[in-house]
């Protein structure tokens, strides 16, 4: 199993959140996000989240069997850059 830990912002400027999901590259080449779920929803990660006093971050702890086989990503959303992935694991 891999261990992750990171934080999040649900609200406000430069909120960001986690998603799981694959890259697919189109027939440009090019390589695009497609996600297909969310990390508290996926019954194959073990998930601990807390929220902090004023419920302005979220710490997440989230443990990843070695046979699974999406990505996770931190998606960052913020007015001058709309929608920015930052890699966290790869099943490769």
């Amino acid at each position: 199993m891999h261990r992750i830990e990171v934080t999040t912002k649900p609200n406000g400027h430069g909120r960001t959140w986690l998603e799981v999901g694959n890259f697919e590259v189109d027939e440009f080449g090019r390589q695009n996000w497609a996600k297909k779920n969310v990390p508290h929803q996926d019954r194959n990660l073990k998930i601990d989240r807390r929220h902090s006093d004023r419920g302005e971050t979220i710490d997440w702890i989230l443990m990843i069997p070695d046979n699974y086989d999406l990505t996770l990503v931190r998606i960052i959303h913020d007015r001058l850059s709309p929608r920015k992935l930052k890699l966290l694991w790869s099943p490769n």
